[in-house]
């Protein structure tokens, strides 16, 4: 403010004011004396506001571009925001609307803010807004064919701005394809720790997950979003499985998400079964320290290697998780985990004794037959029935066998080890490798941990029962004979007959 007259002005009223709480005569009568037109300044800051917005009243500040060929830009609208916005339309003083998003990359400068703008039409405006086109869409097939890659200092200096090809875009930057803005107010954002109180503003039960930055600057890369989603969804299904729903660990299909943040909705097939899971984990999580970890474990059906699996990522990338459950006729379920709160419970977690799901122990106890599935899938994809002279179910139990060993993917493709057993030259050589995969299976290392001993070549066979009954409570008494001679026969086989 440089107005000498209206520094003056201020100077003044400064000097009636001090000291003291005037009354409201008082005031009435320094405003008439300084010529303060008060109604016109209340008029001034409401059309501020409201030329602001709810969106932009409810999130922090976004830092607009100054200096640049973009113009003098103004903040029309927040299409996303977590902490602060993500993704914006700002219009320059014609009225041209443009699509900015942030774009930070790993390494980028904690002092300066990186955003992509583009420029839309209103009929391609109109088009983002309906879900007819993507976000990532309007960048990478901008109608001008130009983005501009803007650098916004945090000091408030002139912004640096250059301008990109749009096909050339670094699409790591981008939302994903399936990220509309029609499908992210289809279910709106919630703040992240939803609480209890009230019911959610969903028509039906969703699933929210999401992954936060723990600290200003810090980077969300795809890298560590698609590792906290594998871990997650690893978890959710073996937590699943010990409520008694049949699971699988393959993503469900997304039914809406919050555009350029890590906030994603998947709907629920069965809320009862998912509130008790997610209820299971709020307990797990809200007892750190307090209560018996194992217990815990247990009475929420959550297999603690998939668990550990989870906790370590999050403290590795210092980021915060969380999940709610939300549904039209209940209170939002959730539970949140910093780093701070993961360290914990993996401290808790060193001391436990293990807590597996059924998925993690085989029950294929030839290992010939088990080689030569291993060997037909390389040779054609895929084994049948009479390839192994065994039943159609039994060929399930020797694929399941060969994923916990690591030989398999979840999609039946040969891993490198499963490649290395086809190569093998000897049988010596294959026992070998299969030694090796046993040993550092999430079941073999649960059956040393659990006995004390630091290889399964010192752990007796005939503790297989005992070791099942202590580290997988949902096991079915009708499969347990089953996989306690799958134990038993693997053991004796790679490592010797020594009890």
């Amino acid at each position: 403010m440089t107005d000498p007259k209206i520094r003056k002005k201020i100077a003044n009223l400064v000097e009636v004011l001090d000291d003291e709480m005037p009354s409201e005569e008082d005031g009435r009568e320094a405003v008439a004396r300084l010529g303060l037109d008060t109604k016109a300044w209340a008029a001034e800051i409401r059309s501020k506001i409201v030329e602001r917005g709810p969106a932009g009243r409810s999130a922090k500040a976004v830092a607009l571009p100054l200096g640049t060929p973009l113009g003098d830009l103004r903040l029309a609208e927040v299409l996303d925001a977590s902490e602060e916005p993500r993704l914006i339309i700002a219009r320059s003083r014609s009225g041209a609307a443009y699509l900015a998003l942030r774009a930070d990359v790993l390494g980028s400068s904690k002092d300066e803010e990186t955003w992509r703008y583009v420029m839309l039409s209103e009929t391609r405006l109109e088009d983002l807004r309906n879900g007819s086109v993507s976000v990532r869409s309007a960048f990478l097939e901008a109608e001008d064919r130009i983005v501009a890659r803007v650098g916004v200092p945090s000091d408030g200096t002139t912004a640096v701005c250059t301008w990109e090809v749009a096909s050339e875009v670094d699409q790591d930057v981008l939302p994903p394809e399936e990220a509309l803005v029609a499908t992210a107010h289809e279910f709106t954002p919630l703040p992240p720790h939803a609480g209890s109180g009230g019911k959610s503003a969903v028509r039906k039960a969703v699933e929210r997950i999401y992954v936060d930055r723990t600290t200003r600057g810090q980077v969300l890369g795809q890298d560590k979003v698609a590792a906290m989603w594998t871990a997650w969804f690893e978890c959710r299904a073996e937590s699943l499985r010990g409520n008694g729903f049949r699971a699988s660990n393959n993503a469900p299909e997304v039914s809406g998400a919050a555009v350029g943040s890590f906030s994603i909705d998947l709907p629920v097939p069965s809320s009862e079964v998912y509130a008790r899971c997610i209820a299971g984990w709020q307990t797990y999580v809200g007892g750190a320290g307090s209560s018996d970890a194992r217990a815990r474990l247990v009475a929420a059906g959550i297999d603690s290697s998939s668990c550990e699996l989870l906790l370590q990522q999050i403290v590795s990338f210092d980021l915060r998780f969380g999940v709610t459950l939300l549904s039209p006729s209940n209170s939002p379920i959730d539970f949140e985990i910093d780093a701070t709160l993961a360290r914990r419970l993996l401290s808790e977690l060193e001391s436990t004794v293990p807590v597996l799901g059924t998925e993690k122990i085989p029950q294929a106890d030839d290992l010939n037959r088990l080689i030569a599935l291993v060997r037909e899938i390389d040779r054609t994809g895929d084994v049948t029935p009479e390839a192994l002279s065994v039943t159609k179910r039994q060929v399930d139990y020797y694929k399941h066998a060969a994923r916990v060993l690591g030989l398999l993917s979840p999609g039946d493709v040969l891993s490198r080890p499963g490649k290395s057993l086809v190569a093998a030259s000897t049988r010596a050589f294959a026992d070998e490798i299969l030694r090796v995969q046993f040993e550092t299976s999430e079941c073999g290392l649960a059956w040393c941990r659990w006995a004390g001993v630091k290889s399964l070549a010192d752990v007796k066979p005939g503790t297989a029962a005992r070791f099942l009954v202590d580290v997988v409570p949902s096991l079915a008494g009708s499969t347990s004979g089953r996989r306690r001679t799958t134990l038993e026969n693997w053991r004796r086989t790679l490592f010797g007959d020594s009890e």
